[in-house]
């Protein structure tokens, strides 16, 4: 079964991904820094889509994805988890469509890994505020 981003990204809202621009921009009401996190695929591509103000040809494709997590508590190991895993459900549902718009002539089977891994020192980050803030109530 064929699904675009914007489908997954509708069908997964309730458990990974933001559907809304409020949702997408919401920052939590103890006022931290925004709680999603940006999982980007991009690829150098043969496919020239523009030229720069010197002709020289633009190659560079990416797609976002922003992943919701205020729902999560991220100081438990389950939270934690659950975080990781919607950023590698995003990652590898934004390599695919980027497949899709951007076929390349070898297949780049490392896209989703790469994509996840650029990801993670926010999800860390982001887990380390968590933990620090549940150690501080105690």
């Amino acid at each position: 079964v064929s699904q675009t981003l914007d489908e997954a990204l509708t069908k997964f809202s309730a458990d990974s991904f933001s559907q809304t621009e409020e949702a997408i921009t919401a920052v939590t009401a103890s006022g931290s820094p925004r709680a999603q996190a940006i999982v980007e695929a991009a690829r150098a591509t043969t496919k020239v889509v523009g030229r720069s103000d010197i002709g020289a040809p633009i190659e560079q494709m990416s797609l976002r994805a922003h992943v919701r997590y205020s729902d999560l508590d991220l100081a438990t190991s389950s939270g934690a988890a659950t975080l990781r895993s919607r950023v590698s459900d995003a990652a590898r549902l934004t390599c695919r469509d980027l497949d899709k718009m951007y076929p390349l002539s070898d297949a780049d089977p490392q896209c989703a890994l790469r994509t996840a891994d650029d990801a993670m020192p926010q999800v860390k980050a982001a887990i380390a505020r968590a933990e620090s803030k549940a150690l501080a109530r105690r």
